[in-house]
């Protein structure tokens, strides 16, 4: 059940500070094994990241993600009843395919291909849940399991969305300040996605400008809870909370149990200058399965990296 939101514009004003603002949560087992975000260099592409590391070595992949040259990437699964199938590819390496290769198969289409969102944040709201078009190669999209995939060139300022829960695929263009969220649905749809545009919405109103303040008002955000019935939260209240408390689960569709919630948040801004601020935060830190391991002291991470852009 992960969330992200995310805006972007070209030139930064009186009203935005930042060229690219993105916050999400990564929602998971506790146990999985998971790399800090780190700066790693691959082909002589330099990219910060984390990493998933219970895939093998060559199937690993992440699930945020941004090169030197602002090529940004962050993915969430589709919540269906068959979640995991053998034989696919690991979804993270979506991610990963793009920052080191943005000119990837996905973008091989013709204008009249691309749909674009409306600009209007009521129209945008209104969107209905259904995908917007559908386009793309679905042999190549069905390798994996089902997910939503949002790719932005902060260069170009260019940006798609991408989901393979389609007939034949979904390619959606994105547009220049517009906020965008999604969880594990198509873009804008359930409760807790619309309740953080709103929450986030107010912060963006007040013109924020100092980085650390703003992350941390995007983290109040991404920490949200739902009041749930009973202790442990139902699968369908799920749906209304940004934050999912961590809770002891048991998975047939992954064989996965243990405890599962809400593991992580990452706040990422772009300022005028390039520099992107990384900020990574974890939730009940004694549980994680975390690589290189960090004292809980250290809860909040963060990284700058200039951006050739």
């Amino acid at each position: 059940m992960c969330i992200v939101f995310w805006t972007f514009q070209r030139q930064p004003s009186a009203n935005c500070a930042y060229k690219f603002i993105f916050a999400g949560n990564r929602d998971e087992f506790f146990d999985r094994p998971t790399q800090l975000t780190s700066a790693w260099k691959k082909d002589g592409v330099k990219i910060l990241s984390p990493m998933d590391l219970q895939p093998d070595e060559n199937s690993r992949g992440t699930w945020v993600g941004v090169n030197q040259l602002g090529k940004v990437s962050f993915l969430t699964n589709f919540f269906e009843p068959n979640f995991k199938t053998l034989g696919k590819k690991s979804r993270g390496l979506l991610v990963i395919d793009y920052l080191l290769n943005p000119t990837s198969s996905f973008q091989a289409l013709n204008e009249s291909d691309i749909h674009c969102l409306p600009k209007s944040q009521k129209q945008i709201n209104s969107v209905d849940c259904k995908h917007q078009n559908s386009t793309l190669n679905p042999g190549i999209l069905q390798e994996y399991d089902g997910f939503n995939l949002v790719q932005l060139d902060l260069k170009t300022m260019k940006g798609h969305y991408i989901t393979n829960r389609n007939e034949q695929g979904s390619y959606t263009e994105l547009c220049e300040s517009v906020l965008y969220g999604l969880s594990n649905s198509t873009l804008n749809c359930w409760p807790k996605v619309l309740r953080g545009k709103e929450e986030i919405q107010k912060i963006l109103d007040k013109h924020p400008s100092d980085n650390d303040e703003l992350a941390n008002s995007l983290f109040q955000v991404l920490e949200l809870q739902a009041s749930f019935k009973d202790e442990l939260p139902k699968l369908d209240e799920l749906y209304n909370s940004i934050f999912i408390p961590m809770h002891p689960m048991q998975s047939a569709k992954t064989k996965s149990e243990g405890y599962y919630g809400t593991r992580s948040s990452c706040v990422m801004l772009v300022d005028k200058n390039n520099v992107l601020h990384c900020y990574e935060k974890f939730h009940s830190p004694s549980y994680q399965n975390i690589l290189p391991k960090f004292q809980a002291s250290e809860s909040i991470k963060k990284f700058e990296m200039q951006l050739d852009i």
